[in-house]
């Protein structure tokens, strides 16, 4: 029988008085529902992808950032190539521009590659963004930065900073591991992740959905 798992706590209407009193004390997961729907870029975005796109378009300033492509038979898998010597994308360095081009071009296709812009910092790419859609609850020391994709599945992995993950446009799944579990887990390769990050894999003993903390999605 297929384990219920818990989710994520929900909150509405949350101001950064109460995110600094209520949320960041209890270091706990949390879906804010509309935190930042007052954004000029969610609003656009809920218009249509296109509309989205062309408010990018006009903020890039035409900078390279991080790009990758993994082939359609992946299914959007981010992971290891089959001699796991080597990862299974193209990786490549693009404007904001020509990676929205890319994404728009294979929406129509039926089994299409997936391609994402992953962890650009917003200042050198889109600095413009940043003076129309703030999150006023960081500190000027913290750096933004944009992911921008298809449907993308990144391989468990844990990050060194805490995050605040906003949800302009589309849907992101989030599915955490509690610390409790980390002897069900063991840390890959430090140096040779697929993300990047150091990277979690679940160890052969008990059920995965038993070890898994909480599944949510979330959209824009």
């Amino acid at each position: 029988m297929r384990q219920s798992l818990p989710a994520i706590a929900e909150r509405y209407d949350v101001d950064d008085r109460i995110f600094k009193e209520q949320i960041a004390t209890q270091y706990q997961p949390v879906v804010l529902r509309g935190y930042v729907k007052h954004w000029p870029a969610v609003q656009l975005a809920k218009t249509s992808t296109e509309a989205i796109c062309t408010y990018l378009r006009k903020l890039d300033n035409g900078s390279d950032v991080d790009a990758i492509m993994t082939p359609p038979e992946a299914k959007g898998r981010i992971f290891y190539d089959d001699a796991m010597n080597g990862f299974n994308y193209l990786h490549n360095r693009l404007p904001v521009s020509a990676i929205l081009d890319q994404l728009l071009r294979y929406r129509q296709f039926a089994n299409p590659p997936a391609v994402a812009a992953q962890s650009a910092l917003i200042a050198n790419c889109l600095p413009g963004f940043l003076d129309e859609n703030k999150l006023s609850i960081l500190g000027p020391e913290i750096i933004p930065r944009i992911w921008i994709g298809n449907a993308v599945t990144t391989p468990a992995h844990f990050d060194d900073a805490h995050n605040i993950a906003c949800v302009v446009s589309g849907k992101r799944r989030f599915t955490l591991f509690p610390p409790e579990q980390i002897g069900n887990l063991y840390i890959g390769p430090l140096d040779f992740a697929p993300t990047g990050a150091r990277r979690l894999i679940a160890k052969p003993g008990p059920p995965f959905s038993s070890i898994m903390y909480s599944i949510n999605k979330l959209k824009s």
